[in-house]
């Protein structure tokens, strides 16, 4: 009685997805030089797998943190959204 084994080799290629929060894209551009009543606006792109389900934006100094309205800024793609901002003379845009 005579056994034969076979054995197959081969290579096969594959897809690892590694999922990780959204981290801001370190190319865009993070100081903006705005007038008063002059509107810029302001572009966040980020990676993230699985992509991000919604943008929060707000304005930050060394007083206080104050959420955007959701109206004021636009989800552009699954990974970018801008806001539009115009400083006025109020106590924290300066």
């Amino acid at each position: 009685m005579v056994s034969v084994l076979m054995v197959h080799q081969g290579l096969s290629t594959g897809v690892l997805c590694v999922f990780h929060k959204p981290i801001c894209r370190p190319d865009q551009k993070k100081v903006y030089g705005v007038a008063r009543n002059e509107a810029a606006e302001i572009l966040c792109q980020v990676d993230a797998y699985p992509p991000p389900e919604s943008f929060k934006w707000s304005f930050n100094n060394t007083a206080e943190t104050i959420d955007m309205p959701q109206s004021g800024y636009r989800v552009h793609t699954e990974q970018a959204s801008s806001l539009t901002y115009t400083p006025v003379k109020v106590r924290f845009d300066f």
